[in-house]
């Protein structure tokens, strides 16, 4: 058992890769569909290869970026494989982050500022977002726990 859970959030791209095909959705809704390359992780690495992450005292190592699996039909690559996705990873700016050494979750959200942007407005959308994301964590769930076969005695 790894010390932290991530989930990413609001993913501003989502990448799935099939054998043939592959899907980029933008946060917008906007779909690109382009041919699989031979190494479908270079469609990650040339997406992120811009962004060099802020380390701060107290955080967990991974702060953003990429957050997802690879299948174990990418071994279609290989020998193909029909059907199922070679990989799935999402960009996340929003992450909860579950520390379980200290039992705590953290909300991080990463400002990217590009060139030309007022720093202000983009702190205060960072803001407004971990905001939202602690307000929909505070909502109370309203999931009752699934029965999972009913045992005869």
């Amino acid at each position: 058992l790894s010390r932290y859970s991530i989930i990413g959030c609001r993913p501003r791209k989502v990448f799935r890769c099939g054998v043939e095909t592959s899907t980029i959705t933008h946060a917008d809704g906007h779909i690109e569909t382009l041919p699989t390359p031979a190494d479908p992780l270079s469609l990650l690495e040339d997406d992120m290869k811009e962004y060099r992450p802020v380390r701060l005292p107290g955080t967990a190592r991974f702060v953003g970026g990429a957050v997802g699996f690879l299948g174990y039909e990418y071994i279609a690559r290989i020998e193909p494989v029909v059907g199922t996705a070679l990989l799935y990873f999402v960009l996340a700016d929003s992450l909860v982050v579950f520390d379980r050494a200290r039992q705590t979750i953290r909300l991080c959200v990463n400002a990217h500022l590009a060139a030309g942007a007022d720093a202000g407005d983009v702190y205060d959308r960072a803001v407004r977002e971990l905001q939202d994301l602690f307000a929909v964590l505070r909502q109370p769930a309203g999931l009752r726990p699934a029965v999972l076969a009913d045992i005869a005695q």
